[in-house]
């Protein structure tokens, strides 16, 4: 068999089991999440919604920027692969330690209730599963997703019925928190357990620490760190910000807009994530093939996202109260200002790509600065004006500016600017796209 036939397969099936793996947490998260959603109610919805927000405001350090330079870390270099396995992986646990401490301490001494602060807690034990994304990272790599997408999937299904039995036994919410925490648990050690048996090798001298590695890897994360931090602040800083201005119930309602409308991310998460390496492989080629397959990518992600928006459009408050009850209607436009907010979310993942193949991390780092502070800003300027639609505004406005108009003002990425936003009008590359990137 041909290397570029060999090669097509293999991302043909890594797309496919990680197209299953995500079909599956789609149904953990839109179905069982209306269950729950319906079960807790509002009010208890929100509580659950602030404290994975409040917990994500801290554990993107845990990952210290590393999973975004990994992938292409072990392309380049996969002589030392096992080196710098070991080595990102004693970093973030070392940060995982840090950030757990941090995380409920601040907790601890703050107005919540005890009931919040419990659940704060469980779900910052379930961060453990953060560092072990390493692992992930590696098998992407390779090109060989297929069994941790299995563990993935059995872990979801785990999850799914778990969460229905609960349900059904009108278990608390704090149970429902230690589930998934469990969960977590349970799937960083079978992915850690694998490795080792793939690589065969003995758990005694596993975590091996290189200094020089860490530098280096550290050296190219660093930027990609602070840019997560923004990126998180305006993904989910509005919901704690809505829980402090408004109130729970509100927030209640809101989340539940965010996770419908963000349901189908995971289409666009696969495509780049799968054919990222594909993309690396096009640098090295020629640069015509690398901008060709990036516009590619461009032009699937986004059409995918504006039929996602015509969508709900049309059927925001219709899915609102059928899939979760008429008491999270809130006649506002939240489901198709965010649903609009899709487009730019799908450039930045492409264009996230780009940069981190190119080496622009800086440059990443300042746009997602200006959006995570533009956002706090819009944020308390909209909030006591239009509420929850001033919240979801926010939100579009930022992203827009981060993962779109901020390319046009520097002259290394402004190529990018003008590919991604006319990439849309190019349907001369439909047939090359469903040709599997040829």
């Amino acid at each position: 068999m041909k290397l570029s036939l060999l090669l097509k397969n293999k991302y043909a099936s890594n797309l496919g089991w990680t197209f299953i793996e995500k079909l599956i947490n789609l149904t953990n998260t839109l179905v069982v999440g209306v269950f729950l959603a319906r079960y807790l109610g509002p009010f208890n919805f929100g509580i659950l919604s602030y404290s994975l927000s409040y917990v994500a405001l801290f554990s993107f350090l845990i990952g210290l920027g590393l999973d975004q330079v990994l992938v292409k870390e072990f392309v380049k270099r996969p002589s030392i692969s096992k080196l710098i396995v070991s080595t990102s992986l004693i970093l973030q646990l070392a940060s995982l330690s840090i950030v757990f401490i941090l995380i409920n301490t601040i907790s601890f001494f703050s107005n919540d209730s005890i009931e919040v602060k419990l659940i704060i807690l469980i779900i910052s034990l379930g961060l453990i599963h953060q560092p072990f994304n390493v692992l992930v990272c590696y098998f992407q790599a390779i090109v060989n997703i297929k069994y941790i997408s299995v563990f993935i999937m059995i872990s979801k299904i785990i999850l799914i019925l778990g969460k229905l039995t609960m349900i059904y036994m009108k278990a608390s919410l704090i149970d429902f928190v230690i589930l998934d925490s469990f969960i977590f648990l349970l799937l960083s050690i079978t992915y850690f357990i694998y490795y080792i048996k793939m690589k065969k090798l003995k758990i005694k001298g596993f975590l091996k620490f290189n200094k020089k590695i860490a530098i280096v890897l550290l050296n190219y994360s660093w930027p990609l760190l602070l840019s997560s931090g923004a990126i998180v602040l305006y993904m989910r800083v509005d919901q704690i910000m809505i829980k402090e201005m408004m109130n729970l119930d509100a927030l209640g309602k809101y989340a539940v807009a965010v996770k419908l409308s963000e349901a189908w991310y995971f289409l666009p998460i696969i495509i780049t994530s799968v054919f990222y390496p594909y993309i690396i492989i096009g640098k090295k080629t020629s640069n015509k093939l690398y901008y060709n397959r990036l516009k590619q990518l461009f032009f699937t992600t986004l059409w995918i996202a504006i039929l996602f928006v015509i969508f709900f459009s049309l059927f925001d408050d219709i899915l609102i109260g059928l899939l979760f009850g008429n008491e999270f209607v809130s006649n506002n436009y939240v489901i198709p200002i965010l649903a609009i907010s899709g487009i730019f979310v799908s450039m930045g993942y492409v264009n996230g790509k780009w940069i981190i193949i190119e080496n622009h991390t800086k440059f990443e780092l300042i746009r997602n600065l200006i959006g995570g502070l533009l956002n706090v800003l819009l944020n308390f300027i909209l909030i006591p004006v239009y509420g929850l639609n001033g919240a979801a505004l926010s939100t579009l406005i930022s992203l827009f500016i981060a993962a779109n108009l901020s390319l046009l003002f520097f002259n290394k990425s402004r190529k990018i600017f003008v590919l991604q936003n006319l990439a849309i009008f190019d349907f001369t590359i439909v047939k090359k796209t469903l040709s599997k990137f040829r």
